[in-house]
């Protein structure tokens, strides 16, 4: 599940199978309009969209994963590009960045019709990922922080004494 917490006080939050809103002081939520949905599709948040109401969200179907632009007041989508199912967000320079495996590619974008000006571009690889999970967040000035993918490696059951001293589990792997 991914939330984005607005300037305005709206909180928006994906819960399959929907999106939703409420507001930072309370109140029920209300699920976010999304039309024509196929059997099994999957939608997630990945980001507001600068300047506008709209909303830019991945769906996973029978026909792949899409990078899409859903439109709050009336619920319908339009797709912007293939793939893009891990992170995606628009960047102050007027760039659609988005994860799509381990890699992070960037395209430019006619900000007022919201269109691709080009093909995407590699700009960083060998990010940790798993499924729709990508290690990587973005800053609204543009920082990126990820996380190696060789920097992972698998996970160690430890005791911690109150000194801070580790010492492995036997057996805690099988």
């Amino acid at each position: 599940a991914k939330a984005l917490w607005g300037a305005d006080g709206e909180i928006l939050f994906d819960c399959n199978p929907g999106l939703w809103s409420m507001r930072a002081e309370g109140g029920p939520p209300q699920e976010v309009v999304v039309r024509d949905r196929s059997e099994g599709e999957r939608i997630r948040l990945r980001s507001r969209i600068p300047g506008r109401p709209d909303l830019l969200i991945a769906s996973d179907g029978p026909d792949g994963a899409w990078l899409e632009v859903l439109s709050r007041d009336t619920g319908t989508r339009r797709r912007l590009l293939r793939g893009g199912s891990a992170v995606a967000r628009f960047t102050p320079t007027g760039h659609l960045v988005f994860g799509d495996g381990d890699t992070l590619f960037a395209v430019p974008m006619d900000m007022e019709r919201l269109e691709p000006l080009g093909v995407p571009v590699p700009v960083m690889q060998a990010i940790d990922h798993a499924y729709d999970h990508s290690n990587v967040v973005f800053s609204d000035t543009g920082t990126v922080v990820s996380l190696p993918a060789e920097r992972v490696r698998k996970a160690e059951l430890v005791w911690v004494d109150q000194a801070g001293k580790t010492t492995p589990v036997p057996h805690a792997d099988s």
